[in-house]
């Protein structure tokens, strides 16, 4: 597991996969839904593994990704929406 930066806030990922063998084919992002995190993975990371890079992130807000308090983004939801995670 590890942490990038975006912006001021960090964003927790893990990958997997990452051999000579996997180099050039797809990368598989596998994504959590609302209320989970990328442990709800730890299952399928290493199957996945054996024949693609693969790497799963918690969303903001999730999991040890930073959480920010969104009221210092102004108005409600501006954090917290499907367009920072896309950008994520």
């Amino acid at each position: 597991q590890d942490l990038w930066q975006w912006g001021r806030l960090s964003v927790r990922y893990q990958r997997a996969g990452l051999t000579q063998e996997n180099r050039g084919k797809p990368a598989v992002v596998l994504i959590h839904g609302f209320g989970g995190n990328c442990d709800h993975w730890r299952k399928n990371i290493g199957p996945l593994s054996k024949d693609y890079r693969v790497y799963s992130l918690d969303l903001l807000g999730y999991g040890f990704s930073s959480k920010p308090n969104p009221k210092e983004y102004g108005e409600p939801n501006a954090i917290y929406n499907f367009y920072t995670w896309a950008d994520q």
